[in-house]
């Protein structure tokens, strides 16, 4: 077998992997926070009193390779508990919810290990993708390149996606919106 057709069963275990993971998830996946605040970890909720939907701050408590570049003092924590960095805003069409985007992508894990990486066409807002997918890329305009940082709950929970990504994963993703129609 050739490092082609290696890494195209890799991505096919991957994409396996997605689609069962987001059938599992998707029922909880259907609720969700839009609203960005600083980084502290707790967002505000109506009464003002600061709630947080990570009660044991997985996130916070993870250590993350120097090689990803992550500050989370510089990134904004949505009330989900997504946090999320553009490191490049865009000038074009922005995604917006029922919209369909084409994003590059690259997926790590906090050692800073790539899991996966390409071009997905997503819906978005349709519960097709990870939850922090559907969350992360609003917004975006393109030729915009945004970082998130995925709790376990927005992404493959305690099921994982194996082989490659392990049960109760924080995961990081950079992505690059390329279209929006």
């Amino acid at each position: 077998m050739d490092v082609r057709e290696s890494r195209m069963g890799r991505q096919r275990q991957v994409a396996r992997a997605m689609a069962i993971g987001l059938m599992g998830c998707a029922a909880a996946c259907a609720s969700g926070g839009g609203s960005s605040t600083a980084s502290t970890g707790a967002s505000t909720g109506s009464s003002g009193a600061a709630v947080s939907s990570l009660p044991d701050g997985v996130i916070e408590h993870t250590t993350f390779s120097p090689r990803l570049d992550i500050n989370l003092s510089k990134m904004l924590r949505r009330n989900s508990g997504l946090y999320v960095q553009d490191l490049a805003v865009g000038t074009g069409s922005v995604a917006a919810q029922a919209r369909t985007a084409v994003v590059r992508y690259a997926g790590y894990l906090p050692d800073g290990k790539e899991f996966d990486s390409g071009e997905i066409t997503i819906s978005i807002g349709a519960g097709k993708v990870i939850r922090a997918w559907d969350e992360g890329v609003l917004g975006m305009r393109v030729g915009g390149r945004r970082r998130l940082i995925a709790p376990p709950h927005l992404a493959y929970g305690s099921r994982g996606a194996p082989p490659t990504i392990p049960p109760n994963a924080v995961l990081v993703f950079v992505m690059e919106l390329t279209q929006v129609y």
